[in-house]
């Protein structure tokens, strides 16, 4: 028994330090899943923040070409208008 004991201990040994080792890359497999999921966290904020400054420049862009049609419908009516009077000046 005690020979049994002599070559189990050694293989034990390497076993324990087997299963330390595994454990270590467990806590750094761990450590590296918070910090991937910090990461998307924040990938998934800059995210939302691009979202809502599509959605403000859309807003604007709207904005913007309401006020270049208004702009170029009231152009329009001031040269009839002066298309109008050059012909009524001509004649």
């Amino acid at each position: 028994m005690v020979r049994a004991g002599k070559v189990l201990g050694p293989k034990l040994i390497s076993l324990k330090d087997h299963a330390q080792a595994k454990e270590m890359e467990c806590d750094v497999l761990r450590l590296e899943i918070v910090k991937e999921k910090e990461f998307c966290e924040e990938e998934e904020l800059s995210y939302e923040g691009l979202r809502l400054e599509i959605a403000k420049m859309k807003i604007v862009i709207m904005d913007l070409r309401e006020r270049s049609e208004a702009r170029k419908e009231a152009h329009n009516v001031k040269l009839q208008y002066v298309n109008e009077l050059t012909t009524s000046l001509a004649e």
